[in-house]
């Protein structure tokens, strides 16, 4: 039998090739996967699978960065908000409030319009929001 079913013009894959098509790589994914965990080192399997949250993932990497990384604290903002919605403002919020004076003055290069406009208003102090017209 044929492996293509059609008129001559146009030509499909029969059901049964496509079955036979897709079990061959269902087949190849699994053993990969298999013999991917026989061969790494068993100390590093936990390092694929967390029960963490992306917000829980993130607060931690957030609070365990030095009082010297802005940059990388900085980064958070580039999360979608739900991310840090339940610690922002316990954790992030103090830090942009406390820091804002200094980064207007000294200017990082990481601290530009794309990203103060991705800071919620109430993390900016307010004489700020009012330069940069966020004080809805």
């Amino acid at each position: 039998s044929s492996h293509y079913e059609g008129d001559g013009n146009t030509k499909k894959l029969s059901d049964d090739s496509l079955k036979a098509i897709l079990a061959s790589l269902y087949s190849v994914w699994f053993i990969s996967g298999v013999v991917f965990i026989a061969v790494i080192k068993r100390e590093y399997w936990h390092t694929f699978f967390s029960l963490d949250t992306a917000s829980d993932y993130n607060k931690r990497f957030f609070v365990n960065l030095r009082d010297d990384q802005d940059e990388e604290k900085s980064s958070m903002f580039s999360c979608h908000p739900d991310v840090y919605k339940s610690w922002g403002d316990e954790l992030m919020k103090p830090w942009t409030l406390e820091n804002w004076s200094k980064w207007e003055e000294e200017k990082p290069a990481w601290f530009t319009d794309t990203w103060i406009e991705s800071v919620p208003n109430n993390y900016i102090p307010y004489d700020w929001r009012v330069k940069y017209k966020k004080t809805k």
